[in-house]
C-alpha cells in the first residue's frame, strides 16, 4: 500500500512539473520577448 502511494505521488509530481512547465515556459518566453522588445523600442536609434 505504501509502495503504491509512493509511486503514485512520484507520478503526480512528475505530471505536475510537466503541467507547470508547459504553462510557465510560454509565459516566461512571452514576458522576456515583450520586455526585450520594449527595451529595444525605448532606446534612441543612432
Amino acid at each position: 500500500m505504501l509502495e503504491f502511494f509512493r509511486d503514485f505521488r512520484t507520478q503526480v509530481t512528475t505530471y505536475f512539473k510537466l503541467f507547470i512547465s508547459s504553462i510557465v515556459n510560454p509565459v516566461i518566453n512571452e514576458i522576456v520577448f515583450i520586455s526585450n522588445d520594449s527595451l529595444a523600442k525605448s532606446k534612441p536609434l543612432h
